[in-house]
């Protein structure tokens, strides 16, 4: 059966998931995320997470009501951002975020393999 947060086409993401349509990671609530839905970020503070890519989403990452989340996009192990080079690869489709912050980690030693926090296709 699906849960109520899954039929209103909205996820959630927050320190401790309990419930279906939640989920302790960004990465992993887009996992399961389809076009139009709607993933509320539940927290406050930082949350790490690995570099994003999105192929065509129809998506919408909200702060939820009373909550500051700050996202912290940490570069893969040197040498793995071969192909991408943005910390948020998105190729079409639409992405939207609203009152969410970001936070970069940046090696002490940068590469060249960390071009940009966004990248478009």
């Amino acid at each position: 059966a699906m849960s109520a947060a899954r039929s209103q086409g909205r996820l959630a993401v927050l320190r401790e998931p309990k419930a279906p349509g939640e989920f302790d990671t960004l990465q992993a609530a887009l996992r399961e995320a389809r076009p139009g839905d709607t993933i509320e970020l539940r927290y406050t503070g930082l949350m790490q997470e690995r570099p994003l890519t999105l192929n065509n989403p129809q998506l919408k990452i909200v702060a939820a009501e009373g909550f500051r989340p700050i996202i912290r996009l940490q570069p893969r192990d040197s040498g793995a951002l071969t192909t991408n080079r943005g910390l948020v690869t998105v190729t079409g489709g639409k992405l939207s975020f609203e009152r969410v912050h970001f936070d970069l980690e940046i090696p002490e030693t940068p590469t060249s393999d960390v071009a940009s926090l966004f990248e478009l296709r």
